[in-house]
């Protein structure tokens, strides 16, 4: 995934690099063993200004939730924190909040893509599925990588099975809905290999679900009931070649019904914006795509997407700088976009924000838009999990305009190593 260059091009820019650093401050939360990898991959603010992030620690699904000031809550799980480990790998990627304070999770459960749901004070759901989980049987090992709640209270999970994309969706007690798909379960064969990453529900209840194939961007509209949109892109399906090997980490659906695709685009953070019919919208950025070296640094990727109220679009993810010198190797890194596609110069420096403050490999994965504009964010730190696994969460909050907001702070939690008292196989259906 990650690409090289000469070094003397990656000097120039890992010094380019410092003129975004800000000053270094981090809280730890002690004291726990760190687990040998752990990150974060999903987070949500709750109405009473808590926020709870999800991802995985060693084998296990992890949750933790932080107050408002962003300490971590001990009313949630043990010390703010919650592992649910199970016999083979599993972890989470993504959640949904429902009305009543109860977690949705999304993600791998003993090798199989999955819902979990917990309580508001972080205990697995009896009252969901099988124990609180609820996985269905694919045909093939799958992954759960997305998460949407559907107002009648329905969860549906997006991913992949094999090298298919996949939708499986459930009732509220956790039950495959024999009203979606097959038997509650949608398999689309796009490429040979094809990784689903991103999921968002329209007004209308329709479904869009995101990712690569074969090193291409789709994009699949689903109806109701499971079955593909003919009146979108061509067949219910839009595939784009930008003539790169890409990578749609992320989906986000504008008011005005356009959709946005972020990524590693043209070899590098990216976004590509569709309209409503999932055709390219070529009034934005360079038709339809932006292609501009957004950090200016040797690798960087965007791996979450959030679009503000006034239709500014907001992209995390990581950049990092090789070089041989003393300029830490990656931090997080978060930039903003007008409507039409180019960097806000209002946000951060020219409309971009690198910060390193842990002083290791950092990156966003995840990001969430509060109600007053400041971002919140999470990922890892300790190094990126396609290089062997970041050693735990990081979770910030900055302004709108891109500042690191001190009132929350920067937030390193570790996890306990899983137990080895494993929950049992959760049957599939």
């Amino acid at each position: 995934m990650k690409r090289l260059y000469a070094f003397g091009g990656a000097l120039l820019c890992a010094c380019a690099w410092l003129a975004f650093l800000p000053t270094r401050a981090v809280a730890q939360d002690q004291p726990f063993i760190p687990a040998n990898s752990a990150w974060a991959s999903g987070i949500a603010r709750q109405p009473d200004g808590k926020v709870v992030v999800v991802g995985r620690a060693g084998s296990a699904v992890a949750l933790a939730r932080y107050t408002a000031s962003g300490q971590l809550d001990p009313a949630f799980g043990v010390g703010g924190r919650v592992l649910t480990p199970f016999q083979q790998e599993s972890y989470g990627a993504a959640l949904a909040l429902l009305p009543d304070g109860r977690i949705a999770v999304a993600g791998t459960v003993n090798a199989a893509m999955a819902v979990l749901r917990y309580t508001p004070d972080g205990q697995l759901d009896p009252t969901f599925g099988a124990g609180g989980v609820a996985s269905a049987s694919l045909g093939a090992n799958s992954v759960g990588r997305a998460l949407v709640l559907q107002p009648d209270g329905k969860l549906v999970a997006a991913g992949y099975a094999g090298n298919q994309a996949a939708l499986v969706r459930y009732t509220p007690d956790g039950q495959l809905d024999s009203s979606f798909g097959t038997g509650g379960k949608v398999l689309a064969t796009i490429g040979s290999n094809t990784y689903t990453s991103a999921l968002v529900l329209q007004p209308d209840g329709k479904l869009v679900a995101t990712g690569s194939s074969d090193g291409n961007i789709f994009l699949l509209r689903y109806k109701t009931d499971g079955n593909l949109d003919t009146s979108f892109g061509t067949g219910g399906k839009t595939i784009t070649d930008l003539g790169y090997s890409e990578w749609a980490t992320s989906l986000a659906l504008q008011g005005d019904g356009k959709l946005v695709v972020a990524g590693d685009i043209l070899s590098g953070v990216g976004l590509v914006r569709y309209t409503s019919s999932g055709q390219l919208d070529t009034n934005f950025g360079h038709g339809g795509y932006t292609d501009q070296d957004v950090f200016q640094t040797v690798y960087d990727v965007a791996l979450a997407l959030a679009i503000r109220p006034d239709g500014r679009i907001i992209v995390a993810g990581e950049a990092a700088a090789f070089c041989f010198c003393d300029i830490p190797p990656s931090g997080i890194a978060l930039a903003q976009f007008l409507g039409n596609g180019k960097l806000d110069p209002f946000f951060g420096t020219a409309g971009r924000v690198l910060d390193d403050r842990t002083g290791s490999d950092d990156y966003v994965a995840a990001v969430a838009l509060q109600s007053d504009g400041k971002l919140l964010v999470a990922g890892g730190t300790g190094g990126y999990p396609g290089d062997g696994g970041a050693s735990a969460f990081v979770v910030g909050r900055y302004t709108a305009s891109g500042a690191v907001d001190s009132a929350f702070g920067m937030h390193i939690t570790q996890f306990p190593l899983p137990a080895r008292a494993y929950l049992p196989q959760i049957g599939r259906q």
